[in-house]
């Protein structure tokens, strides 16, 4: 523990001051983009690029992208994507991660090193099967498309892995010794254990499920189906002179974002760090 008694000498403050002189100037970099588009939103059009702070401030631009696009179904398509997506892939990572750990079974390290150097495959690879695969599913330019292209991760098993590596075996064989089957002890036992991975790796998948768009442009055809990212690049292609629309737009896409990392930041920290450890035994 740090003791507060400890005096610094004149070179160690002198450096303390330095880093954190230099942690704020990145900060203050990081939140220059994000500030002038939040100015910009409010701004009238022909003076977006004439000042930086908006004078007189027009709260207007708000609700006319509402008046232009119904961004309200929009954003129930976007959530809709996301939260199933989510959902699926925190079953699916953490039924795998617990089986990789808890569950012996012949060639257990080879097929989860095969799955886990899936990573590495860039995603513009498989871009070709996977659209061949949905579309011969019926799947195009359907939601449920991007659903499950995103309900299983290497990574979240990655993750959730190291969650139930650091997981005593103790508190399970007593659990078998009670008559819990695997799935019992998996969802009784187990997975109560390793929420703040849970939670870590929920927040982080419900993040990239709204900020969605590559997949989202090659897959959704029909306007009514748009998720939130492209209707913000049609919106931008139709009013490609209105930039102070087109940052209101993106700021009021960003704000169910902003909420849940602000709301749940900590339990990302706390997932992250309880992430940590070793591979597989055994």
């Amino acid at each position: 523990m740090y003791n507060k008694d400890i005096k610094l000498s004149v070179g160690q403050k002198i450096c303390r001051i330095i880093i954190y002189l230099f942690l704020i100037f990145l900060a203050v970099t990081t939140m220059i983009p994000f500030l002038w588009m939040l100015l910009t939103s409010v701004k009238l059009n022909r003076l977006v690029f004439a000042q930086f702070w908006p004078n007189p401030i027009k709260w207007e631009n708000y609700i006319e992208i509402f008046k232009e696009m119904n961004f309200g179904k929009y954003y129930l398509n976007t959530l809709k994507v996301a939260i199933l997506s989510t959902f699926i892939q925190l079953v699916t990572s953490s039924m795998a991660a617990y089986a990789f750990t808890k569950l012996k079974f012949k060639g257990r390290n080879v097929f989860y090193t095969l799955y886990i150097a899936t990573m590495m495959v860039p995603s513009q690879v498989l871009l070709l099967p996977q659209f061949i695969l949905i579309h011969k599913m019926g799947l195009y330019d359907t939601h449920m498309a991007l659903i499950l292209l995103t309900a299983f991760s290497p990574f979240g098993v990655f993750m959730i892995t190291q969650s139930f590596k650091s997981m005593s075996d103790d508190v399970l064989e007593a659990a078998k010794i009670d008559g819990g089957g695997p799935f019992k002890i998996y969802l009784y036992v187990a997975l109560p254990m390793v929420k703040p991975a849970i939670s870590a790796l929920g927040i982080i998948t419900f993040i990239a499920g709204m900020n969605e768009f590559m997949q989202a442009l090659i897959y959704l055809n029909s306007e009514e189906k748009y998720v939130i990212t492209l209707a913000i690049r049609n919106f931008s292609n139709r009013y490609i002179t209105n930039t102070a629309s087109q940052m209101a737009a993106t700021c009021t896409a960003l704000i169910p974002m902003l909420i849940l990392y602000v709301v749940a930041q900590k339990q990302i920290m706390e997932g992250v760090a309880f992430s940590g450890g070793g591979g597989i035994k055994g």
